[in-house]
């Protein structure tokens, strides 16, 4: 049986991560390193995260502290890479997951380990099917009393909502279900029924700063309506949902007290006496029309975006990466003429703090794409060349190195 290793272990979590920075360290950012040791392991290895580590790193692994999975294959060549899959703005593809197990493979997956605001992606190792609908899962962090399955340790989704990212590692080809027996796309949500009378109908109350109401029933990209304070009010709008305050994996369809409706994870919720003290409900008439903001909002136009204490890049001013599309309260005046434009940047305000991101990377929240340059002429002798690292390249206005540049 395969052992269990973890990114915080003692011996190794101060460790630096391949060949990044000081303050790159196995501890910190050493989730997928981890789940690659154990899945060399299960496959007749006899690693340490250390030695893996440095093993990968006489292999041409990593790109400063950013790993490259597939080389596992030049140290064990009897472990294939055998896929990679993206799944953020769709459905984990279970079936190809269930198919890869059932012949044998290890599947690495990325997880958004929680809903709330910020940095929340983890790599974790699927090895085998729990029951009809939950996997078994070796994880990197070592925390002794957390669940051994996926939906026990990250069930503020279905599976299919939490996992992200898929690779699958294995001894041979794999054989993929043929297209009937994939998992079908998720199924919209369900009617609200007519409200309730007045004064019946269940109120809740955040209980985490910074949760996040929905669209749709499901973690993805592009999903996010707001984000709420612990304070915040809302009234549950469907019957049905009333009696599942406090589940995990269950969502709650509710209304807060500006108008704005969608779905929040049921586990991060309470009831409450007080009243609710909400806004009507918005007339058919008038959807698709939200009234323009009294302030200036933006949002990020990429996934990671660095909130940072002052306007400069550098690892001391780095406070969390942004997820895509998230919304900042704008804190200064003047700002419109600096949206969109390299080298500027935007003193900013989330939920509970106050900063700076680069202005090139946002766009007025009622925007639906970043503004778009003219492209320009190429000049003679010009070539044309390929980004060949799989998460992007960033192209910067000035030439700084930093821990950054990839």
């Amino acid at each position: 049986m395969t052992e269990e290793l973890h990114q915080n272990d003692p011996r190794w979590k101060d460790a630096t991560l391949g060949n990044g920075q000081p303050g790159d360290t196995i501890g910190m950012y050493g989730c997928l390193l981890t789940s690659l040791a154990m899945v060399a392991n299960h496959f007749g290895g006899n690693e340490t995260v250390a030695s893996f580590n440095e093993k990968m790193k006489q292999n041409n692994g990593f790109m400063n502290q950013w790993i490259r999975p597939a080389v596992i294959s030049a140290i064990y060549p009897n472990i294939k890479y055998q896929k990679r899959a993206q799944c953020e703005n769709q459905p984990a593809p279970l079936a190809e997951i269930d198919a890869g197990l059932a012949a044998g493979s290890m599947i690495v997956v990325m997880v958004d380990r929680s809903p709330d605001p910020g940095l929340q992606n983890h790599w974790i190792v699927i090895h085998k099917k729990a029951g009809d609908d939950d996997y078994a899962i070796w994880d990197p962090w070592h925390s002794p009393s957390a669940a051994k399955t996926l939906h026990g340790r990250y069930g503020h989704g279905s599976p299919a909502d939490v996992i992200q990212e898929v690779i699958w590692f294995g001894g041979g080809t794999l054989e993929l279900p043929q297209a009937d027996e994939k998992a079908e796309p998720a199924k919209p949500p369900k009617p609200s029924p007519a409200a309730k009378p007045a004064g019946k109908a269940e109120v809740v109350t955040a209980n985490v700063e910074g949760l996040k109401m929905r669209r749709q029933p499901k973690i993805a990209a592009g999903n996010i309506v707001k984000q709420l304070s612990r304070s915040n009010k809302l009234k549950i709008l469907d019957a049905v949902d009333q009696t599942k305050v406090g589940q995990h994996g269950q969502w709650l369809h509710v209304r807060d007290i500006e108008g704005d409706e969608g779905y929040v994870a049921a586990w991060y919720v309470t009831p409450t006496d007080d009243p609710f003290l909400g806004v009507a409900p918005k007339k058919d008439e008038e959807a698709g029309e939200p009234t323009p903001p009294s302030k200036l909002v933006v949002k990020t136009t990429t996934e990671g975006v660095a909130f940072r204490t002052q306007p400069r890049t550098g690892d001391d001013t780095l406070i969390e990466r942004l997820p895509l599309a998230s919304e900042l309260l704008v804190a200064e005046s003047g700002a419109e003429s600096k949206i969109g434009v390299h080298g500027e940047w935007l003193q900013v305000k989330t939920l509970d703090a106050e900063g700076y991101v680069a202005a090139w990377y946002v766009v007025p929240a009622g925007s639906t794409s970043p503004p778009t340059q003219p492209p320009s002429k190429p000049s003679a002798g010009e070539k044309k060349l390929r980004v060949n690292w799989p998460d992007g390249l960033k192209m910067r206005s000035q030439p700084e190195p930093t821990n950054e540049t990839y």
